[in-house]
C-alpha cells in the first residue's frame, strides 16, 4: 500500500507543524523555523484523503520541502525516523543555521491544528 494524502497531511501538520492556508485550488503549507518560512508545499483540493500518491509527486514534494532525498522523506513519512532528523538534515544542507527541540525560539512555530 502506497502512501495517501491522509499520510501527508498528518505529517505535514502533527509532526512538523506546518501552517495550513486554503487556497481556491491547492491547500498550502508552510513549514516556519526561528519565524521564517524555509520550506511550502501544496496540492490541489481536489484530491481526497484516500488518494495515492505517486512518486514523481512525491519527490516534488520532497524537494519542495527541501529534504535532501527521497527515501528520507519517504522514512519520515511513515515514521522511521524523526522529525529531529529531518532538521539535522535541514541544517547539513544550509536550510537553516540551528535547530533545538528544548529552546521554543528556535523551534517550530505553532500552525493552525486540522482534523484529518
Amino acid at each position: 500500500m502506497g502512501i495517501t494524502l491522509k499520510d501527508l497531511r498528518f505529517l505535514l501538520v502533527r509532526v512538523l507543524q506546518c501552517e495550513l492556508e486554503e487556497g481556491r485550488r491547492h491547500t498550502q503549507y508552510f513549514l516556519r523555523v526561528n519565524g521564517r518560512i524555509v520550506a511550502s508545499t501544496f496540492y490541489s483540493r481536489s484530491w481526497k484523503s484516500s488518494t495515492q500518491i505517486d512518486d514523481s509527486n512525491m519527490n516534488l514534494v520532497a524537494k519542495e520541502m527541501k529534504c535532501s532525498s527521497i527515501g528520507l522523506w519517504k522514512r519520515l513519512l511513515v515514521g522511521q525516523v524523526s522529525k529531529e532528523r529531518y532538521f539535522q538534515d535541514f541544517r547539513d544542507h544550509g536550510h537553516i543555521s540551528d535547530y533545538n527541540t528544548q529552546r521554543p525560539e528556535i523551534s517550530l512555530s505553532q500552525g493552525p491544528s486540522m482534523r484529518t
